[in-house]
């Protein structure tokens, strides 16, 4: 992996900080695990170097303090009487409510960790911001992160041109392969916005890099390198009625049900997988916490993944929703709406970014079927996505 300890976007921000600020009102949009490479949080250092110009911290999904679980599950915004500062949470039911929290703003300033999946709320979130910025004099700095899971893999189709959502604001594949600077510059040129909008890059990332250190932990639920990899897979979970394994030490990582029968399930996804690589798959009991089937034993499987390279999460993932369904039909369910602040359509096409996986799903594709009907699309973006790069 490439280097954990070189100098990142922070650092150099830090290190010419007075050109960059200047005599602007700002505030910080970030996570609360967003550090430079000392371990240091950047707001800690903002508010000691510009007190009275920082005028408040802006969080995204699952608050500041993480103190908020998955799916429009708010957190408040509060009054920080160590740090004397405003900490606005955005996570709202009005996603724009920004009114207050930019009041005599000059600078926004960005500093997110993402997960580098297309329904992470995060990026979304922000490019919705932009497009409520659209035309104003504000300048926009983004510190860039790295994707986490490298610059150069893709999985997935793309967002279907009705699936514009909070769960997807571009039209790209579950995949992505951005950093959170590439993402909003292809917000802005996608959505034809009039913004001030700069950004100061990470100097050691390098495209086939991923950047998953064991520090990597951008939100309550995806806090380690083996859960960040399955994601853009064990995400669709959330559209069906399989525990992806919240309320456990091992979401996204582990899956599974009450009704599931660990031993027929294993050797039903052993035969549908031989062609897959990267994992091997062990039987697995677990009793979630919280979110689905609280407190319920279920039964299941754990994926354990043998190094931190390129897994294909998506189509695992399908194959394992496809093994449910077809082992348990009388059992296994679609989930029904709302879902990400969607009301009307199921929460499986919202993730997946149209009805084609369902669709596929309903015909009984198997996974090699299924991405030949996408496999076209995700070739071209492969191409046309060069041209907003930022790194070579």
């Amino acid at each position: 992996m490439a280097g954990n300890l070189k100098r990142n976007s922070v650092d150099l921000f830090k290190a010419h900080i007075k050109n960059y600020v200047g005599n602007a009102n700002f505030v910080l949009v970030a996570n609360s695990c967003a550090f430079d490479t000392d371990g240091t949080p950047l707001y800690l250092h903002l508010q000691k170097t510009f007190f009275g110009q920082f005028k408040a911290l802006l969080a995204l999904q699952h608050g500041f303090l993480f103190d908020a679980q998955d799916n429009m599950r708010y957190s408040e915004s509060f009054f920080w009487k160590e740090l004397n500062l405003r900490v606005f949470n955005l996570y709202q039911r009005n996603l724009l409510a920004l009114e207050e929290a930019l009041k005599g703003v000059d600078l926004i300033i960005i500093d997110i960790v993402d997960a580098g999946c297309r329904v992470y709320t995060y990026l979304n979130h922000l490019v919705l911001l932009l497009k409520k910025l659209n035309g104003s004099n504000i300048r926009i700095l983004i510190l860039d992160r790295p994707n986490p899971l490298n610059g150069i893999s893709y999985e997935g189709n793309l967002l279907e041109k009705g699936y514009f959502s909070f769960v997807g604001q571009l039209p790209v594949p579950m995949r992505h392969g951005l950093t959170v600077a590439e993402y909003l510059n292809f917000a802005r040129i996608f959505w034809k916005l009039d913004l001030n909008l700069n950004y100061i890059l990470d100097p050691s990332w390098r495209r086939e890099d991923g950047y998953l250190p064991e520090t990597f932990f951008p939100s309550p639920n995806l806090g380690s390198w083996q859960a960040a990899l399955l994601y853009p897979g064990a995400v669709l979970l959330e559209g069906t009625n399989i525990s992806e394994g919240r309320g456990t030490i091992k979401p996204f990582e582990i899956f599974g049900a009450p009704y599931i029968n660990s031993f027929e399930l294993l050797a039903e996804l052993k035969k549908n997988t031989e062609s897959f690589s990267g994992f091997y798959l062990t039987p697995l009991f677990f009793k979630p916490e919280f979110s689905k089937y609280q407190n319920r034993v279920c039964q299941g499987v754990k994926i354990n993944l043998k190094e931190k390279s390129f897994c294909h999460s998506y189509l695992l993932f399908y194959e394992i929703i496809r093994a449910v369904k077809n082992l348990y039909p009388q059992d296994f369910m679609f989930t029904s709406p709302p879902y990400e602040f969607e009301t009307k359509r199921l929460p499986i096409d919202m993730i997946a970014g149209g009805s084609a996986f369902r669709q596929a799903l309903n015909l009984n594709l198997n996974s090699r079927q299924f991405y030949q009907t996408f496999h076209h699309e995700l070739q071209l973006y492969s191409e046309n996505i060069k041209n907003y790069w930022l790194y070579s």
